[in-house]
């Protein structure tokens, strides 16, 4: 009997509260559309998904190998609503375009390399990669590229790689 009696009262309280957010729905719901149509966000909003969707690119810096050593060159990226540095890192972790393996240039960073995060403190660049990084070729070869393409845009910048919360 008890357990009927719970029942009805949660579906009663789903109830009550379905009908509350209705009812603020009915209420605020014009206010809501003309304030968003007068300040353009709905605008701001389809010019987010339009570049999202059609995937504009960009050419920046980045460090890869060549017989000579490190050098910068230049690869694309997906325009994206962040800073160059992520952008920069990105472009990197993409496959070498074929421009660039035509002219002798590679890149030690196994291919399956994702970047989680990235964030610049106190001239200190923290990049948080997924462990395919450590499967790279070359580890300390893949990691002066990362280190090299963040200092293109920040000439003293340290450096610290980490996968799985650990420094490598």
């Amino acid at each position: 009997m008890k357990k009927g009696k719970n029942i009805r009262s949660y579906i009663l309280w789903l109830l009550i509260y379905l009908i509350f957010f209705l009812s603020l729905l009915f209420y605020f719901g014009p206010a809501i559309r003309t304030n968003l149509s007068e300040h353009d966000y709905v605008d701001i909003l389809n010019e987010y998904r339009r570049i999202l969707l059609e995937g504009e690119r960009t050419r920046l810096d980045v460090a890869l190998y060549s017989i000579e050593g490190i050098v910068n060159t230049s690869a694309e990226s997906k325009v994206g609503f962040t800073d160059t540095d992520h952008l920069r890192i990105e472009a990197l972790l993409a496959s070498p375009a074929e421009e660039n393996l035509k002219d002798g240039l590679v890149s030690f960073i196994e291919e399956k390399t994702r970047l989680i995060g990235l964030s610049i403190r106190d001239d200190i660049a923290y990049v948080e990669l997924s462990e395919n990084f450590l499967s790279s070729p070359d580890l300390d070869k893949a990691k002066r590229q990362i280190e090299e393409t963040l200092r293109i845009g920040h000439p003293d910048l340290r450096v610290a790689i980490i996968v799985d919360n650990q420094i490598i």
